[in-house]
């Protein structure tokens, strides 16, 4: 009676013993949810707004609250050789042309990563010619064609959630490319519009 109750006990501490690093595994794999950390409380860079810029030549430019403003800002100035010379610049900017090939390849990530939540699909087919004898000496050997066909279809189960997370990480990674992009195209085109308004300016106090 005691070595079965002794087989009993040692049984259930073997169970117990798989299933602690199961239920580990259970609380490890998935990760916290992420949540999106609340937005900033700040509207501007100045503790009052802004409303409009000092007065120079008797002239001063106003700000409007909310206004949207097009990618191409530059052609408010209404000057054909300033918008040449941007369009030229962001044309051939190496810096421009690597941050869309960052986003290019971080979109094609997600479309990848997007697969694993579909069934995966292989099928093979094949053809051989083969001699059948069923009864060597008795009977006459026949040969044959033989067709075969055949296929498999699996589906990730993604039970932990570990595949959902690194999906979420590549559209992540998509959001940051594609923020990067827009900086480096409004940072190029202030630069160069800052570089030719400066070089305007150099020139008038030269002539002056």
């Amino acid at each position: 009676g005691g070595r079965v109750r002794g087989g009993k006990v040692s049984g259930t501490l073997r169970a117990l013993g798989l299933l602690c690093p199961c239920a580990l595994g259970l609380g490890c794999a998935v990760g916290p949810d992420f949540h999106r950390p609340p937005a900033p409380t700040e509207r501007g860079y100045t503790p009052e707004p802004a409303s409009s810029t000092v007065v120079a030549d008797g002239k001063a430019q106003h700000f409007v609250q909310g206004e949207k403003i097009a990618a191409d800002w530059w052609r408010l100035l209404e000057c054909p050789v300033l918008d040449a010379i941007v369009v030229q610049a962001i044309a051939a900017n190496p810096g421009l042309e690597a941050a869309r090939a960052s986003l290019r390849r971080s979109q094609d990530s997600l479309r990848a990563g997007y697969g694993v939540f579909f069934p995966q699909a292989n099928a093979s087919a094949g053809v051989s010619r083969q001699r059948y004898n069923p009864a060597p000496g008795v009977l006459q050997s026949s040969e044959l064609n033989l067709f075969s066909l055949s296929g498999t279809v699996s589906y990730a189960l993604d039970i932990w959630g570990g595949q959902r997370r690194e999906v979420e990480g590549l559209r992540a990674q998509v959001d940051e490319q594609r923020y990067a992009l827009a900086g480096t195209y409004v940072m190029l085109s202030g630069n160069v519009v800052d570089a030719v308004v400066a070089q305007a300016a150099y020139s008038g106090e030269i002539e002056a």
